[in-house]
């Protein structure tokens, strides 16, 4: 399943509500409005950024949102405050190429480690974290 970078996949604005539905699954309450504003956000620089993974079916069924941060003990990160999967089947298989993705795009804007935060009921997703190496700091995991 490839990765779709907004920037590179066409017109961002029919993207960003494309990729609402699955933001929903995790936010039920954001408005579209609140969700558009978010997005645009994240593609208006080059250390920030949407990703999804694409089926063969041209529906998302991953998205992450990155920006590149600095912390004060760890310098440069790659901060993920937006991370989902669905995918009943192959999750694991999907979450692996986000997080591979996520990796590179750590590598290129030079940053040390990637921070992902996740919200409550992301269950299996943190296990999965923490079985690929991060390390668990309640909402936030560190690799």
């Amino acid at each position: 399943m490839p990765v779709v970078d907004f920037r590179d996949a066409g017109p961002p604005a029919s993207l960003i509500d494309q990729a609402y539905a699955l933001v929903r699954t995790v936010w039920p309450g954001v408005a579209l409005a609140d969700w558009r504003q978010y997005a645009g956000y994240h593609l208006d620089s080059h250390e920030r950024g949407l990703l999804a993974l694409v089926g063969a079916d041209a529906y998302f069924s991953g998205l992450c949102g990155y920006e590149r941060g600095l912390d004060l003990a760890r310098g440069a990160v790659l901060r993920v405050p937006l991370f989902l999967v669905f995918d009943i089947m192959d999750g694991t298989r999907q979450t692996d190429t986000l997080l591979d993705t996520l990796q590179e795009r750590r590598r290129q804007l030079a940053c040390g480690e990637v921070h992902i935060q996740l919200r409550s009921g992301q269950n299996a997703l943190r296990r999965h974290l923490v079985s690929r190496g991060f390390l668990d700091h309640g909402t936030c995991f560190r690799c």
